[in-house]
């Protein structure tokens, strides 16, 4: 098993300090949505890409943003309903 930051040099502890999830490299897992796979989705999961989508849009904006080392940004969503 390879884990987040084993791959990227960084410190469990100090991820763990940050509230940053280390996750399992390689395997996949329910904590994250393929939202292609929402796309035309049926019944109850009808309109789920667009919510999706429209949920992490800021995110989305931010990580297309040129970086800057000196800047530290940390994003919260709140539960999705």
């Amino acid at each position: 098993m390879l884990y987040f930051n084993q791959k990227f040099s960084i410190s469990a502890i100090q991820m763990r300090r940050l509230g940053v999830f280390n996750l399992e490299l390689g395997s996949d897992n329910k904590m994250f949505v393929d939202s292609k796979l929402l796309e035309g989705a049926k019944e109850e999961f009808a309109g789920a890409h667009s919510k999706l989508l429209a949920y992490f849009a800021a995110t989305v904006q931010l990580i297309n943003y040129p970086r800057n080392p000196a800047t530290c940004l940390r994003l919260r969503h709140a539960e999705v309903p």
